[in-house]
């Protein structure tokens, strides 16, 4: 069976969902934010997804979880690191 790294990804955050959750001890239903970093160029179907939705399939009755979708910055899917940073010497040195 093949799974996708997006069912793997949102299932152990459910893990986790559902254990903070329960570790607050609620009297109330909790309201989560989950915020995902997705490639909306990589894939027409998922740059139609709106930026903020109920995710249904996590929301229960303890918890109303709203996933929030955002692209990555560009440095961070190319793999690039920042440039360096400025040395903090201003002007040269005399020996």
């Amino acid at each position: 069976m093949q799974r996708s790294t997006s069912t793997l990804k949102r299932g152990k955050a459910n893990v986790h969902l559902t254990a903070i959750v329960a570790a607050l001890g609620l009297d109330r239903k909790a309201l989560v934010i989950n915020c995902l970093g997705i490639r909306a160029a990589e894939s027409p179907a998922r740059s139609k997804k709106l930026p903020l939705s109920i995710d249904t399939r996590t929301s229960n009755g303890k918890r109303l979880v709203l996933t929030t979708r955002f692209s990555p910055c560009p440095t961070a899917r190319s793999g690039r690191r920042s440039p360096p940073r400025a040395s903090s010497t201003t002007g040269p040195t005399t020996p």
